[in-house]
């Protein structure tokens, strides 16, 4: 099982690398709304068959509640995130994800009472530091436009505390994030058609691609993100949280490599010396 593990979390890692990527080019056709509530609705898709395939079994009702719970909080942490990577580099809101795993951290002490180190405590401080120097611009001011990016990785951490209850009570894995999915899919869905109809920036973009091209990588971005809550569940139940973790941590590095490809991102020096700052922080509490 832990071999299963450690190629769950590798390929966990490059989805969510390469979900990020695709989904910065839809997201200038599609407009960061619908693009976030066609991720979510095609992202059911594996993750009701995988449910299908493995079996349900039985969840209490407080089980399903906070489940639903946890989809509401993701639904505003998708809403602010992509709206953010629409707005900004993909290398700077791929190194603030670093901060997620950090908060988790932080929550394990101070409220499970989880013991910690000096090592910790400097990856910790390292995450934080990291994430200052990337959002710092090159006229050294803070670029409060990143703001939302650590709100929206602080929701989510929000979402896996929850999650992580349900997991423990339940005792499966995929079918808590398959019920939390669809919650948020109907509210992102409401918000969407209830309160941002047209997307201002969609117009400026609209001629760049096919409709067809624009709707396929939706699709396939929706499939890769709803295979990697799959693959992290696999990575929780294999019991290697921290080398998952650790391979996580990389996601920035290979996110900042395709985004130097496909979208030439160039950083300041404050900014890279953030994300390498950012990534030994998070690994540094992985190995700790």
């Amino acid at each position: 099982m832990l071999g299963v593990g450690i190629i769950a979390a590798f390929l966990f890692m490059l989805a969510e690398a390469v979900d990020l990527t695709i989904g910065k080019y839809v997201l200038k056709s599609s407009g960061n709304y619908r693009y976030s509530m066609v991720l979510l609705g095609v992202g059911i898709l594996p993750m009701m068959a995988y449910v299908a395939a493995a079996g349900a079994g039985n969840m209490s009702i407080l089980d399903v509640a906070l489940s639903a719970a946890a989809g509401v909080i993701s639904a505003g942490a998708i809403i602010i995130y992509y709206r953010s990577l629409e707005l900004q580099q993909e290398t700077n809101v791929a190194a603030l994800t670093e901060v997620q795993p950090a908060l988790l951290f932080l929550f394990g002490v101070f409220v499970l009472g989880e013991t910690i180190n000096s090592i910790e405590i400097a990856g910790i401080l390292a995450i934080f530091i990291g994430a200052a120097f990337v959002m710092t611009t090159r006229k050294m001011r803070l670029n409060m436009l990143l703001v939302p990016v650590i709100i929206a990785n602080a929701l989510w951490a929000v979402q896996w505390v929850v999650f992580d209850y349900v997991i423990g009570s339940y005792g499966g894995y995929v079918l808590p994030i398959l019920i939390g999915r669809i919650i948020s899919f109907a509210f992102v869905s409401a918000y969407v058609l209830g309160f941002r109809k047209v997307d201002p920036n969609v117009s400026r973009y609209r001629n760049m691609a096919p409709a067809y091209l624009i709707l396929g990588l939706m699709a396939l971005v929706g499939i890769l993100d709803g295979s990697a809550n799959i693959l992290f569940a696999i990575v929780v139940k294999s019991n290697i949280i921290a080398i998952g973790s650790v391979i996580y941590a990389t996601m920035p590095i290979v996110a900042a490599l395709l985004a130097r490809i496909f979208y030439r991102d160039g950083l300041s020096n404050i900014q890279k010396a953030g994300l390498v700052i950012a990534v030994l922080g998070a690994i540094a509490i992985g190995i700790g």
